[in-house]
């Protein structure tokens, strides 16, 4: 009986140690900055792929026209649930590069999605044309 009630004391005073809520507050979504730049162009290119740790490796490469591809690192474009270790780095001529890990198998289609729905989100947040496999 004690320890309900002290679990109620404690259900009781989270939401008030915690302050109010605004409810009719806009969502932040502070990671996405919508631009539209005319004529700009997005384009994805397969890397290459490996196995490390047991798990299936996927590199691919990311370029783009009139806005800078190191955005893909910035923004979490191509971070989905499927993914781990993430790397995300722009070599010197300007190709930013995105390796992750994937389950081996069932894996890869959860890459496919992944990259296609990045290609689609980053084109769209730039006002962009969207060019490769993946658009």
């Amino acid at each position: 009986m004690q320890f309900t009630s002290a679990l109620l004391f404690l259900a009781a005073a989270i939401p008030a140690i915690a302050g109010p809520i605004d409810v009719t507050a806009e969502p932040s979504n502070a990671l996405r900055e919508k631009r539209a730049v005319a004529g700009c162009v997005v384009k994805s290119a397969w890397g290459k792929e490996w196995t490390e740790s047991g798990l299936a490796r996927y590199r691919t490469e990311f370029t783009s026209e009139k806005i800078p591809s190191s955005d893909v690192c910035k923004v979490p474009y191509f971070s989905c649930l499927a993914m781990s270790n993430r790397q995300c780095w722009t070599r010197s001529d300007g190709t930013t590069v995105v390796d992750g890990s994937y389950a081996k198998g069932a894996g890869w289609s959860s890459y496919q999605q992944c990259l296609t729905n990045g290609m689609k989100q980053w084109a769209k947040d730039n006002g962009c044309s969207c060019q490769g496999g993946h658009c």
